[in-house]
């Protein structure tokens, strides 16, 4: 059985090309078994014209029996061959493409490391905690990534645009996840009329961050910041 051609495989690009060339060849050798069925030469002459082609004898037989009225190849099978030789296009393409794309790194503000990896075609995420909780397990899910567990991180093939697609439906939701909004005393500034204040949080296990505290119609001040486990070090002035 052959092995299936991935976008991201290094010889995506050649044996691609290697498909088109046989399904393009067979294409014009089942027209040309055509062209001899269904001409008016005498069956022996036929015989011999396939056999110069390389049909064998049970290949002759089967092309030369009448299926439906008509002899040759259907008209389905050449409609087939034919959608699949434009698809292996479309995927040489995408494997041309791919083989310019530069390898990148970056943390987003959620602490979320998103690794594109041209190498081996790979989009990966590492995530703050060691388990993500089962709705986000899900949402990677459904949107291609599976656990690698030897590097920690969520993986899926780097397609031309589904995987920014995913990977933009993944962060969403985990920022969804991650942010509450709590209320806060005025008690940071001796002056209550200040629009925002700033101060320092520590997440136990991550690093520092800066938030900023802004008014909103449902409390006076209130932040934005992770429902896991923090402890509020001071106010900066």
């Amino acid at each position: 059985m052959a092995k299936p051609i991935h976008i991201g495989d290094p010889d995506a690009v050649k044996r691609l090309q290697e498909k088109i060339e046989k399904l393009e060849k067979l294409q014009e050798r089942m027209k040309a078994a055509n062209k001899i069925c269904r001409s008016k030469m005498h069956h022996d002459i036929k015989v011999q014209e396939l056999r110069k082609l390389g049909f064998h004898e049970n290949n002759i037989n089967d092309l030369l029996t009448p299926r439906y009225g008509q002899v040759g190849y259907e008209s389905w099978q050449l409609s087939s061959n034919n959608a699949e030789i434009k698809r292996a296009y479309t995927q040489l393409r995408k494997a041309e493409a791919a083989t310019k794309r530069v390898s990148s790194f970056i943390t987003n503000e959620e602490g979320v490391r998103i690794e594109w990896a041209a190498e081996d075609s790979r989009v990966r995420l590492y995530f703050p905690e060691q388990r993500v909780s089962k709705q986000m397990y899900d949402t990677l899910r459904r949107n291609g990534f599976v656990f690698a567990r030897t590097i920690g991180a969520f993986s899926r093939m780097w397609t031309n645009n589904d995987a920014k697609y995913s990977v933009d439906n993944v962060l969403k939701a985990y920022k969804a996840e991650q942010t509450v909004e709590v209320a806060l005393m005025p008690m940071f500034s001796e002056n209550p009329q200040l629009d925002h204040y700033v101060f320092t949080v520590r997440l136990v296990g991550d690093y520092p961050r800066n938030w900023q505290v802004t008014k909103t119609s449902t409390s006076p001040y209130t932040k934005k910041t992770s429902p896991r486990n923090r402890q509020v070090i001071t106010p900066n002035s």
